[in-house]
């Protein structure tokens, strides 16, 4: 070991000068061996007592006071960790544990993952009762139990309402802090020993999770890349590693692994001897073989050969030798070893420490370690045997440093935002009347804004049918999952396994029979409904023939279609939907402008007849009959909701796709309409049964376009 000699500071214990190498070697109160979990507790132990005289004042660098930051242990396994931070901790020195491994990876992401499923379905008690279940949550089993309780499942169920309203309004981390708060989980964690890892994790993906929700917005969509990410995870994002707790002045507890390339100015290495289990060495084995040119080729080897064993063993060393060499290189000034005598059936001689000091024996005893250490240069190497350890407690510190407040933030007027029909729709008001009062959010989850999800029939209905199916977010949900991944001219056992799918999926347990026969009355009428067989736009006559979505083959259908584009718009957009009847008089923008991205997802683009149509699902309940799905009623529906203002930004985005993927675009001859399916009052023997269908004028997207236009 090179420690630096042109360094002239010196680490001092009482005034006195130390060795630069500590040895200890663990035995029990007779000097045997150690069964490896006491051992490892004796050696962190040790280590942790060492740390707290340092740090009691005794030790100096330079005439300075030793501070936890100029620590650092080494360890060679996660579980090794947990170890080191509780013995430190029983001396009240706190640590922090430094790794580049993948926030992803942590079990905070997994119990996260479990709590976002449970939020964005406010009604599924299962997902509920599985995040609660979660450390992450911090609740314990009297108040799960306690939910079989008619009052605290309803509170239970309202809570997880609100959290998904929140989500749904103000973004994924606004949803996070708010159940942090109403949940108390700072104060639960901070009193444990990884608290503050816990804390610092969730932060850190809430932070994460709203940058994603900022690019693509949906609960759902978000979801499904946390799962990707988390699947497929790496250190190599440096957003993404963990980050340190807290910035204070804390000891450090690195992997021998992660520890190359740093240095520290004391180091512990409380388990020197690691890999001194006995190995399985029962095939398979996976070894390295060298041809005559140099070249490794890695070998699984599945025959029991005794050559095999060896080659393993001397591989298994050279790795070994080499992490220790990273390891005993990191420290300045002074470096501990613990060198554990363990009982039978370790292999201690064949660790690569035993083979740096000499030992030959599988287990060695206390005084042949003893011997071997003499034997090195007595100015260099100090040597102990420990068998116990005290623990000294350090002092609270009590110097803080007095906080001042900062100054005030600087106003920035950045209203450059990322924009969907839902915050558009916030950003209108209105003024009827002389109040104000926001329109409500449509899009994804629009349909049934004033329903409850109901997990049953709807109470009298004679007959389970679309009118009578239950409803609400998470059917809507269901159905919007059931359409996208359907194929509308797939066999009938196919739509059968479907429909199954959808049922089990939304949660249902009881009636699941009725239900999917429901359902399956009710997929034929949707499929079969003439579409359009309208005027394509005033004194204008259909140009193409009617037809269904069982007519659309899969290659004209294009599923889910995300689209962005640039808006910097004002008073313009107002004045050209008010004065086209698509807004009514009075209603203005919140904000002097709307700058940014716009951005959404259409349910379906399909081609008919080289003609491209807007199609969106939804799955309002209007009433228990076809006359309540009249197309007054329709219109009704859509003003109310403001779709109209939903489909002119759809329409707009597919005009402008098409513009770019298609040769000779003109929006007359190649643009179909939109059509808005109410899907409870769709029927395959009426046209255009439940089917709101509007060609809006060429004009005015044209104008739409240049209002829209792009941000400077």
């Amino acid at each position: 070991m090179n420690f630096k000699t042109r360094d002239k500071k010196q680490l001092l214990i009482n005034a006195e000068a130390v060795k630069p190498v500590a040895f200890f070697a663990l035995t029990d109160a007779a000097g045997n061996g150690l069964r490896k979990p006491d051992a490892s507790y004796l050696a962190m132990e040790h280590a942790a007592e060492q740390t707290s005289l340092l740090l009691s004042g005794a030790a100096t660098i330079d005439n300075l006071p030793v501070h936890a930051g100029q620590i650092a242990f080494l360890v060679r396994q996660h579980k090794d960790m947990l170890v080191a931070r509780a013995a430190l901790a029983r001396r009240n020195i706190r640590s922090v544990y430094v790794t580049q491994e993948s926030v992803f990876l942590s079990e905070t992401a997994d119990d996260l993952m479990l709590l976002l499923q449970a939020v964005s379905e406010p009604n599924n008690e299962r997902a509920i009762r599985t995040a609660l279940a979660t450390r992450l949550l911090q609740t314990n089993v009297s108040e799960i139990i306690g939910l079989n309780q008619s009052v605290e499942q309803q509170n239970l169920l309202e809570e997880f309402k609100t959290y998904h309203d929140i989500w749904a309004r103000l973004g994924v981390a606004s949803m996070l802090e708010a159940l942090m708060s109403a949940r108390h989980l700072a104060h639960k964690w901070f009193a444990q020993l990884d608290g503050e890892r816990q804390i610092t994790n969730l932060r850190h993906l809430a932070e994460l999770l709203q940058t994603r929700a900022s690019i693509a917005p949906g609960m759902h969509r978000l979801i499904k890349w946390f799962n990707r990410e988390r699947q497929a995870a790496t250190s190599t994002h440096e957003e993404r590693q963990l980050r340190l707790e807290s910035d204070q002045d804390l000891v450090q507890i690195v992997t021998m692994h992660a520890a190359k390339g740093l240095e520290y100015d004391i180091v512990m290495i409380p388990l020197a001897a690691f890999g001194a289990d006995a190995r399985n060495e029962s095939p398979p084995v996976l070894l390295h073989e060298v041809d005559a040119a140099d070249n490794f080729t890695t070998v699984l080897e599945l025959r029991n050969l005794d050559e095999t064993k060896r080659q393993a063993r001397r591989e298994n060393l050279t790795e070994e030798m080499r992490l220790l060499y990273v390891a005993l290189t990191r420290a300045r000034y002074q470096c501990y070893l613990g060198f554990p005598v363990y009982g039978a059936k370790s292999k201690v001689g064949e660790t690569a420490l035993a083979k740096l000091l000499g030992l030959t024996d599988n287990q060695p005893e206390l005084d042949d370690i003893a011997r071997q250490i003499s034997a090195l240069p007595a100015s260099l190497f100090a040597f102990q045997a420990v068998t116990s350890v005290p623990v000294t407690r350090l002092p609270n510190t009590t110097d803080r440093q007095q906080l001042v407040p900062p100054l005030p933030a600087p106003r920035v007027f950045d209203d450059w935002r990322i924009h969907s029909f839902t915050a558009l729709s916030y950003a209108l008001t209105t003024q009827d009347n002389g109040t104000n009062g926001h329109y409500l959010p449509a899009g994804y989850l629009d349909d049934d804004t004033e329903h409850r999800d109901v997990n049953t029939p709807r109470a009298g209905a004679p007959l389970l049918d679309q009118f009578s199916f239950p409803a609400g977010r998470k059917v809507g949900i269901g159905l919007h999952a059931l359409l996208e991944h359907l194929d509308f001219n797939a066999s009938d056992a196919s739509k059968q396994n479907a429909i199954e799918r959808c049922i089990t999926r939304l949660g249902f347990v009881t009636d699941k029979g009725q239900l999917e026969a429901a359902l399956g009355v009710w997929l034929e009428h949707i499929l079969q409904t003439p579409l359009f067989d309208a005027p394509t736009a005033q004194g204008e006559k259909a140009q193409t023939t009617a037809f269904c979505l069982q007519d659309i083959a899969p290659q004209d259908c294009l599923n889910e279609l995300e689209f962005h584009f640039p808006v910097n718009t004002n008073r313009a957009l107002i004045n050209t939907l008010t004065a086209n009847g698509y807004l009514k008089p009075g209603v203005v923008l919140a904000h002097n402008s709307i700058r940014g991205m716009m951005t959404g997802l259409i349910d379906l683009v399909v081609r008919h007849e080289n003609r491209y149509y807007v199609i969106d699902y939804k799955s309002n309940h209007l009433g228990n009959s076809l006359q309540d799905y009249s197309p007054i009623a329709l219109q009704q529906a859509v003003t109310h909701h403001h779709y109209d203002l939903q489909y002119l930004i759809y329409t707009l985005a597919l005009h402008r796709y098409l513009g770019q993927r298609l040769p000779n675009y003109q929006y007359d001859s190649h643009f179909g309409g939109v059509g808005y399916l109410f899907l409870r009052g769709m029927h395959k023997d009426r046209v255009q049964s439940g089917v709101f269908f509007d060609r809006p004028d060429a004009g005015l997207i044209q104008q739409l376009d240049q209002i829209f236009g792009s941000t400077p």
